[in-house]
């Protein structure tokens, strides 16, 4: 699902990763806030805080999930990388033989 030929932005699973989490948060926060009204104070951030556990919970996931993709995605072009150098390195060498054949 993670193709190494493009960037981390065209990956539909990094994506998943990050936006899920904030759905949930979104959908489990409305479940949670319903019943709460927004007030601006000490007392309304210690009830948020306290209410919203849940929903932060999953929030914070989509950075260790983003983190988990991307380090997936860079080891996959990390191995596309050495596989072409090693490639490249098969065919020089193939070449200096041929030339030191005289068949090229």
């Amino acid at each position: 699902m993670l193709d190494p030929e493009f960037g981390l932005h065209k990956q539909a699973l990094f994506w998943i990763s990050v936006l899920i989490p904030v759905y949930l948060f979104v959908f489990t926060g409305l479940c949670v806030w319903r019943d709460y009204y927004l007030t601006f104070s000490e007392q309304g951030f210690a009830v948020f805080l306290s209410i919203s556990k849940l929903p932060l919970g999953l929030l914070a996931l989509s950075l260790p999930l983003g983190v988990l993709v991307t380090r997936i995605h860079s080891t996959k072009q990390t191995a596309e990388q050495i596989n072409q150098a090693k490639t490249n390195e098969n065919n020089r060498l193939e070449e200096k033989k041929k030339k030191r054949r005289g068949l090229l």
